[in-house]
């Protein structure tokens, strides 16, 4: 099994800015999730989420980004980063992609984006 995990989370890049259409066909299992500062999800078009198998959804706000995303792509919710990644990984396919681009501030469960960051990397053996 192959899979390739990124991060994408040197600041607060809105989800309908992230260009799902580098991953040349290869699906991606996205985890986001925190505080949307009043992003409309509902904005995001079905087809810039055409690759997007799935969304592991944490934080604050994941109820209203759930809402917003689930009839675009399955849409799961989770308790924090920890379940997010456990279930993308179970989830994941040879030559999946996870990606961890927030799309949220992280400030209901973490002190910087730095911390979150290190976080991602330390549940995947790199700290």
């Amino acid at each position: 099994l192959v899979v390739q995990f990124l991060k994408v989370v040197t600041q607060n890049i809105p989800l309908r800015r992230v260009d799902f259409g580098v991953f040349d066909k290869r699906k991606v299992i996205l985890i986001c999730g925190g505080v949307s500062k009043n992003q409309d999800f509902l904005t995001i078009p079905k087809t810039s989420l055409e690759v997007v198998k799935s969304i592991f959804i944490f934080g604050k706000d994941k109820q209203t980004i759930y809402k917003a995303l689930n009839k675009k792509v399955p849409c799961f919710l989770t308790a924090n980063i920890e379940e997010a990644l456990h279930e993308a990984k179970s989830l994941s396919r040879d030559n999946d992609v996870i990606l961890f681009s927030p799309a949220c501030s992280s400030t209901d469960m973490f002190t910087s984006y730095e911390e979150r960051g290190d976080k991602f990397k330390e549940l995947l053996g790199f700290r």
